[in-house]
């Protein structure tokens, strides 16, 4: 995606984002996610657009489409913990198909890399790196998430599970 060509394209865009953004505000979804779509198709690069229609579609109860609307705010804003956190939750919730597996695995790491010392964004990571089967991963993510907030409740999921998975049921014993 890049910046509208003409300046009547960018008027439009922006006045779609507007209109969006209204739109969302009063509640009236459908129209919101129609106006931030048009934005979107305008190649308005902007991450306000793409957690706005996040929002919009979750409203609308189309959960694959925010998820999708999600990755796009990560890509256009990649160390954003709260893009983070957004994406890595709607993915848990519902990406767990194995085609998606590999996208999974990639959003995780990413997230890792970029928010290392947050550990909710880590929590969420390690849990999406167990679930795509990354169990190596998942342990030392988990690990790092749980040495940051050892009450977090996924990185204790996570770490557990994958520790039990590697044949270390003992170091996951006080975890529980």
């Amino acid at each position: 995606m890049s910046a509208p060509e003409t300046p009547a394209a960018r008027r439009a865009a922006n006045e779609a984002l507007r209109e969006g953004v209204r739109a969302a505000d009063a509640g009236d979804w459908a129209k919101a996610a129609e106006l931030l779509r048009r934005a979107q198709a305008a190649r308005l690069d902007n991450p306000v657009v793409a957690a706005r229609l996040t929002k919009a579609l979750l409203h609308l109860g189309r959960h694959r489409e925010a998820l999708a609307a999600a990755l796009a705010e990560v890509r256009l804003s990649p160390a954003n913990p709260v893009t983070l956190k957004r994406a890595l939750a709607l993915f848990l919730r519902w990406g767990a198909g194995p085609e998606e597996r590999k996208q999974a695995d990639v959003l995780a790491r990413q997230a890792a890399q970029a928010t290392p010392d947050d550990a909710r964004v880590l929590g969420l990571a390690a849990l999406l790196l167990w679930r795509a089967g990354k169990v190596q991963a998942c342990v030392e993510v988990a690990r790092r998430a749980h040495a940051l907030e050892p009450d977090n409740t996924a990185a204790i999921v996570a770490y557990a599970d994958a520790l039990s998975a590697t044949g270390r049921a003992q170091e996951a014993l006080p975890l529980h």
